[in-house]
């Protein structure tokens, strides 16, 4: 199981998930102590889960996938707060295709990826925080180059996610954006060699992308 980061909406119903779920092993990025982050680690010490903290240069394989972790950097110091650039973010390759997971990383992470040089063409992006402003900068999008975006969010949310310039940004480099306040619950699948994709709208008036109630195959 991989938990991003403490903010409540990524970590609140995790204590459970592994009570449920029965994980081995719990993939963390950067915490301090906070009673979100205690909950979780004190749940996962009693159900004998073992916590794995990682950081930007590690590459091991699992499940015949490469996995390439990029944040948090080693140095990275968590504030005594929950931070969205505490994120553990990685790439998956499997076969031909590959996945960015960018938990919430914001414009300082991206630029720090991007300096590096160690950003490369992705088939598929989890759009950064759920698509806010302070994410998906066009340094990053333009060394990425996602095929298809992945933007996580709740339906007419509060934070007004996604924002219109960001989703701008990848209208304009040629992305296929799927939401999941518009299309539902999106499923990505591949072989390595096709890439197949779920959507499962909520309601049938809406729909971010054409056919989105049928599965499809890249």
């Amino acid at each position: 199981m991989v938990c991003t980061h403490a903010h409540a909406d990524h970590i609140g119903g995790m204590p459970s998930l592994l009570a449920n779920f029965h994980a081995k092993e719990l993939w963390t990025g950067a915490n301090s102590d906070n009673p979100a982050w205690n909950n979780l680690r004190d749940r996962a010490s009693r159900d004998g889960v073992r916590i794995v903290p990682l950081h930007r240069g590690q590459r091991f394989r699992y499940g015949g996938a490469e996995l390439e972790v990029l944040a948090p950097s080693l140095d990275y110091v968590p504030k005594e707060a929950p931070h969205n650039n505490d994120s553990l973010a990685f790439r998956v390759t499997l076969g031909r295709h590959s996945f960015l997971l960018s938990g919430d990383i914001e414009r300082q992470i991206e630029a720090e990826l991007v300096a590096e040089g160690l950003l490369r063409k992705t088939d598929v992006l989890k759009v950064p925080h759920h698509g806010s402003k302070t994410s998906s900068t066009a340094a990053f999008l333009d060394l990425l180059r996602p095929a298809f975006a992945v933007m996580s969010a709740g339906f007419e949310n509060s934070y007004g996610h996604p924002h219109p310039d960001v989703l701008a940004r990848y209208e304009e480099r040629h992305a296929c954006v799927l939401r999941t306040d518009l299309d539902g619950l999106v499923t990505v699948r591949t072989d390595g060699r096709r890439l197949g994709m779920d959507m499962a709208r909520w309601s049938g008036d809406l729909g971010s992308a054409p056919g989105a109630l049928l599965p499809r195959e890249f």
